[in-house]
């Protein structure tokens, strides 16, 4: 049942984040806007998000388990990286749940601030409407400028 946040359908990934919220030790979460993301790039403010989480734990973890081959830190917890760990390990597939199912939540607020922007079904991802819209109507402070360089050219 809990395993890589994209092999779930979302009704199975709501499921999985009941059964992980009843069950986990600690829940961290941290959400690192758009601005940022466009002026540190994608990979270091998901690291930054990620110390973040840790730094707000109150049970700080012994090692950390990370989906991917690389991790930036200022934490000084042993870590392993594993690739495709969402596959191999359940602490990595219930984070990656958790991320799934609340960045979901996230984008379905904001269909209800922009809903021409059809935020709840492509979950801001570059479907061909959005990036109409898009041009169209032009950005929000919710774009990330740095995704959206190709497409405004």
């Amino acid at each position: 049942m809990i395993r890589d946040s994209k092999k779930l359908s979302e009704k199975k990934r709501k499921i999985a984040f009941d059964l992980i919220k009843e069950n986990a030790i600690e829940i961290s979460v941290s959400f690192i806007g758009p601005k940022v993301i466009d002026e540190v790039n994608i990979q270091k403010a998901t690291f930054m998000g990620m110390d973040e989480c840790i730094s707000k734990l109150t049970i700080k973890p012994d090692h950390i388990l990370v989906d991917g081959n690389s991790f930036d830190t200022n934490c000084d917890i042993p870590y392993t990286c594993v690739v495709k760990g969402d596959d191999t390990y359940l602490s990595i597939a219930s984070a990656s749940i958790v991320a799934k199912v609340l960045r979901d939540e996230y984008m379905n607020e904001l269909h209800k601030e922009t809903p021409h922007y059809n935020w709840d079904s492509n979950k801001g991802y570059g479907s061909k409407f959005h990036i109409d819209k898009i041009k169209e109507i032009g950005i929000t402070e919710n774009h990330r400028l740095s995704f959206l360089k190709n497409i405004l050219n």
